[in-house]
């Protein structure tokens, strides 16, 4: 990636029944506007200060995919975590009936025998688990505190990377990790156990649901797919991999 301003921006959308209506002529209109953050602010007159639309489709199916290459992208990494927002609409005529707006970046990671690659270019992580669990109050702190553990693991302690163990965390503590550059490896529940093929199948079924939740923060670049020091079990492990893989 080094050298590029190039990206590929893949957006896969889901409409209502009430969305995909015979003889009614619906078109999807997608947008991509840069992210002004405390981290890195928007200059006047750069790329995508506007909304630019990326791409514009009909409406045929329940979902469609689109795929567009991007140009003049900067890309989001632990230094300058620049971000983006996508948004979608539907649109009958000039009449805007739906939108929808969520937070991407775009970077590349990549695992190789010699280490982890983070756009292209070598990077050593070093970072901590992080449990959202807080004496007397347990899981029902604010997003306030939630952010506040980010900053802490990002500007105190010097770390790179935190581990959610061992569940999906707050959005909001992922959302600042996107914000201020901290990667995550976030874990789908569980500890030490595996069950019956009953508990299996809803474990399957969390790592599905933790993916598309949380796929389109740029600052997870790993997903534990594996109970947390759990004993072997290949056929329930192959199929828990197999799944991040169809899904990201």
């Amino acid at each position: 990636l080094k050298g590029t301003d190039r990206a590929i921006l893949t957006c896969e959308i889901e409409f209502s029944d009430a969305a995909v209506q015979t003889g009614v002529e619906r078109n999807v209109r997608v947008f991509l506007t840069r992210k002004d953050t405390d981290r890195c602010p928007v200059e006047s007159g750069a790329a995508y200060t506007h909304p630019i639309r990326i791409t514009n489709a009909k409406v045929t199916d329940k979902k469609i995919v689109l795929g567009k290459e991007v140009e003049n992208i900067l890309f989001w990494d632990t230094k300058h975590p620049y971000l983006y927002e996508l948004t979608a609409e539907l649109v009958e005529g000039e009449d805007v009936k739906d939108t929808y707006s969520m937070t991407i970046g775009f970077r590349a990671v990549e695992f190789k025998a010699d280490g982890f690659y983070l756009n292209g270019e070598k990077f050593k992580i070093r970072g901590l688990n992080r449990h959202q669990s807080y004496p007397y109050v347990g899981y029902a702190m604010p997003e306030s505190m939630q952010k506040q553990d980010a900053d802490i693991l990002k500007f105190e302690l010097g770390c790179n990377a935190a581990r959610n163990s061992h569940y999906p965390q707050s959005h909001h503590f992922v959302n600042r990790c996107d914000e201020i550059g901290l990667l995550v490896f976030t874990e789908f529940p569980g500890w030490q156990h595996i069950g019956d093929q009953k508990w299996k199948k809803h474990a399957i079924k969390n790592v599905r649901e933790m993916i598309t939740q949380y796929r389109n923060h740029p600052s997870i670049f790993l997903w534990g797919v594996r109970i947390n020091e759990s004993q072997d079990d290949d056929e329930f492990y192959t199929a828990t991999s197999q799944i991040a893989h169809q899904l990201d």
